[in-house]
């Protein structure tokens, strides 16, 4: 460290002098100032060593030092160049020098050595480019300027050509084209020019190689962002290469990575589509069991973030109709029963993902009604049983009442669902307070009530349920649970024919929201409200809680006046 200014000196006078008569001397400057700036970055001490190097050069002549010798790089030996372009490259990883070398006098030299003959030179005039673009759109549109971005991917051609080029510099050349693209118009540029296939080529030709593999896919997802770069990534033939690599063997990282690309694409039906005629969700599967902990064995927390990332790119693709048409396959697709298994499985992550496959699977009735008969809404209500208090599980709560939701919309499964004990296992969870859980556990009631005379007095009849829905009808922090609730109470009314009921119904307060429903702006539920007050005053006379509310009924809708009049009359 205090011998920094003196190599700096000696720098200054090399640069100055014929550098092909004192390549000895310049070289081991150049390596006295390459320890100073190389650190074990896991080592505090060394790393905090090499920030005061770096804070020292940003203030000295170093950088003009460079530019110099830049200038004459023709007449010093390969050997000193790699190692003059290898201190830039590790002085460019400190950001304030970053900037004072995102100049030109820096860059085109660096760009003119990326075609030399010599690797070792190649390969550190890419750290050296990779390390300037870092985090650094002005350094990016410096090496765009100067057709840098043509140049890096003829050089990754060129290499992709040669087998006798050192393996490390497919990391770094890749490595450097992360680091460049990462940026709107640098990523265009690299469609145009075809980068897409060069980094399938890669892919294949290195898939041994995680780092290669890891820069490769990032980039295919920075352009995937693009319009075109999604448009020319999500074409079939494209989908079944890049569908190739979950075939091999790569670490959590890299396969997270991989599993992110195709969550980035499959945002469309057709791409969905795409994938699962492609073998997408078999794939899936053997990712899993590849990243699964054995029983008894706690999972590490990066193969627990693979496994959750392939159950949630499972359910994404059922979301599309075609793609969960063509798994379903009339309930013997074995995706489809491999996804209902998870609802039996220890992992929390394949419970909540095997539910909500169920969800996406229940969408047509024709499906509903084969599951119901499988025996699909059993194990959901008997997971459900697990979980029904206020400490249970909020994802997985969620996803099995929107699975049993669905379940419950074909008229033929509304009983089957009631014999099973549906409604019993339903009105154990007005404890939970959350309310996108109590949403959905409103809308499964609904679904249940509909047509069913007994399930609709049961509930009328529940005044814990009733002063449930009466207070959520007036929640303004969740508008889904308090539509939900006013037209679960107006539902009950009109399913129910127990007069008790509906006394019990207007007597905890169930009239007023009735009223309301009235004014509402949809007219579904405009109806609704009608028909529940309509109903409310069937009893000869009207029951008194009824009567007491009859003046703001009457004023609210002229309607409302003509049929109570009637009613009364």
């Amino acid at each position: 460290m205090d011998n920094i200014t003196e190599i700096l000196n000696d720098l200054k006078l090399g640069a100055g002098q014929d550098p092909k008569a004192s390549c000895a001397d310049l070289s081991l400057r150049l390596k006295s100032l390459l320890a100073l700036l190389s650190a074990d970055e896991k080592d505090p001490k060394s790393e905090a060593s090499r920030q005061e190097v770096c804070q020292r050069l940003v203030k000295s002549i170093f950088v003009s030092s460079t530019k110099d010798l830049l200038k004459v790089t023709s007449t010093i030996s390969e050997d000193t160049l790699a190692l003059l372009v290898q201190v830039i490259a590790e002085a460019a990883k400190s950001e304030p020098l970053r900037k004072q070398f995102t100049d030109a006098a820096v860059v085109e030299p660096l760009l003119g050595l990326v075609s030399c003959k010599n690797y070792a030179v190649v390969l550190q005039a890419c750290r050296a480019l990779g390390n300037i673009c870092y985090d650094n759109d002005d350094g990016r549109d410096l090496v765009r300027s100067k057709q840098g971005v043509e140049q890096l991917l003829q050089l990754l051609q060129n290499v992709l050509e040669v087998d006798s080029a050192p393996r490390d510099l497919h990391t770094v050349v890749s490595g450097c084209l992360l680091n460049l693209t990462d940026m709107q118009e640098i990523q265009e540029d690299a469609l145009r020019l075809g980068v897409i296939d060069i980094l399938l080529k890669y892919l294949q030709k290195y898939s041994d190689v995680e780092d290669v593999v890891m820069h490769c896919i990032l980039v295919l997802n920075g352009i995937a962002d693009s319009d075109d770069g999604r448009k020319r990534l999500t074409e079939k033939h494209t989908l079944s290469l890049l569908l190739s690599n979950l075939d091999k063997v790569f670490s959590e990282e890299v396969t997270e990575v991989l599993l992110e690309l195709f969550g980035n694409l499959a945002e469309s039906d057709e791409v969905k589509e795409d994938l699962v005629e492609l073998g997408f969700c078999e794939k899936l599967i053997e990712v899993l069991k590849r990243f699964q902990s054995a029983p008894g064995v706690p999972p590490s927390e990066e193969k627990q973030s693979v496994v959750k990332t392939v159950c949630d790119l499972t359910v994404l693709v059922l979301t599309g109709d075609a793609s969960m048409r063509h798994v379903y396959q009339n309930g013997s697709g074995p995706i489809y029963k491999a996804t209902m298994a998870w609802l039996q499985a220890d992992d929390d992550n394949l419970r909540v993902a095997g539910a909500l496959s169920a969800g996406n699977f229940a969408r047509k009735d024709d499906h509903c009604i084969q599951m119901v008969r499988d025996g699909v809404a059993r194990r959901l209500l008997d997971l459900l049983t697990e979980h029904t208090g206020t400490d249970g599980d909020i994802r997985l709560q969620h996803a099995l009442l929107a699975a049993l939701r669905n379940l419950a919309i074909p008229l033929e499964n509304k009983p089957l669902l009631a014999e099973l004990g549906a409604v019993d296992k339903l009105l154990s969870m007005l404890a939970v307070e959350t309310f996108p859980v109590v949403f959905k556990l409103l809308g499964t009631l609904r679904m249940l009530v509909d047509k069913q005379e007994a399930v609709a007095t049961k509930l009328g009849l529940n005044e814990q349920l009733i002063k449930h829905l009466v207070t959520w009808c007036n929640t303004e922090d969740h508008p889904g649970v308090k539509g939900e609730s006013v037209r679960l109470l107006a539902w009950i009314a009109k399913n129910s024919a127990s007069c008790e009921a509906k006394a019990t119904l207007c007597r905890l307060g169930a009239l007023p929201h009735w009223v309301s429903m009235l004014s509402s702006e949809h007219s579904v539920m405009q109806a609704e409200g009608l028909l529940a007050l309509t109903l409310a005053l069937t009893p000869s006379p009207p029951s008194e809680c009824c009567l007491r509310f009859l003046p703001a009924y009457m004023r609210c809708t002229w309607l409302g006046s003509i049929l109570v009049i009637r009613r009364i009359v």
